[in-house]
């Protein structure tokens, strides 16, 4: 679960690098790929967490972990993420108004156009890749901060039940 956590804390880096250049990778297909792979990490955690805390239950029954109230409050706490990637791996890809700014402005800015305006689409391309690398990258780090509280929180209410109890 730690590594999860880690690879959590690591998709700000890839919502703010695009490593494709002179590659057939666009930079909206990039970026909707890291937003897919960003909401799947939390399911990961969550089905970690599962696994982690059954195992627990089962070799500790004297500290009756209780496993569902724990996924209960994980599933309040990240209903977007998880609803999201239920979504991305159900039904339909990611969807969000900024790639669709990013996409056709990128297709805009690759051809041929009289009088410089490849140059204006590059621009209008370039500004709304950064503005939702940004934020992005920005929402996965407050995110990451969430769930470090959350995992805390949850561990020290579960410690000091126990020690008071």
């Amino acid at each position: 679960m730690k590594a999860s956590l880690r690879t959590l804390s690591q998709c700000e880096y890839y919502f703010r690098r695009f490593p494709f250049r002179d590659f057939p990778v666009s930079r909206a297909e990039h970026l909707q790929n890291v937003c897919e792979f960003y909401f799947s990490i939390f399911y990961i955690i969550k089905s970690r967490m599962k696994t982690t805390l059954n195992s627990l239950k089962a070799a500790c029954p004297e500290n009756r972990v209780r496993v569902r109230p724990f996924l209960q409050a994980f599933d309040r706490e990240f209903d977007g993420e998880i609803r999201v990637r239920n979504q991305v791996h159900h039904r339909h890809s990611f969807d969000d108004t900024g790639l669709h700014r990013i996409s056709p402005t990128g297709m805009f800015a690759e051809d041929d156009h009289p009088g410089g305006a490849a140059f204006f689409w590059r621009m209008h391309h370039q500004t709304a890749y950064r503005k939702f690398s940004r934020q992005w990258s920005l929402q996965a780090q407050s995110r990451v901060v969430v769930m470090q509280m959350f995992l805390l929180k949850r561990w020290l209410l579960k410690y000091s039940r126990k020690r008071h109890s």
